[in-house]
C-alpha cells in the first residue's frame, strides 16, 4: 500500500484485508467504479472465494508462490 501511495498516487487501492468484521464494507468499495488495484494475501482471498468470479481480473500477481506449490492450495 505504501508504495502505490509513494509511486502511483493517482491509483484507487484496496487492501482486503482477511478481518471477517470489516471485509464486507471493503467488498462493497471494491463494487463502485474506479477501482485500479486490490491489495490482498492469498490467504484473505482463500477465505472468500466468492471474490475470484465476481470480478472481472485483468491481471493477478502473487508474491506467495511457496503457497500456489502446495498440492492442497
Amino acid at each position: 500500500m505504501r508504495e502505490f501511495k509513494k509511486w502511483a498516487p493517482e491509483l484507487k487501492v484496496i487492501n482486503l484485508n482477511p478481518k471477517k468484521e470489516v471485509r464486507g464494507e471493503i467488498i462493497a468499495e471494491m463494487r463502485r467504479p474506479g477501482l485500479n488495484v486490490c491489495v490482498t494475501t492469498y490467504d484473505a482471498l482463500h477465505r472468500c472465494p466468492e471474490l475470484r468470479n465476481q470480478f472481472k481480473w485483468y491481471l493477478v500477481v502473487f508474491d506467495e508462490a511457496h503457497k500456489l506449490k502446495n498440492t492442497e492450495s
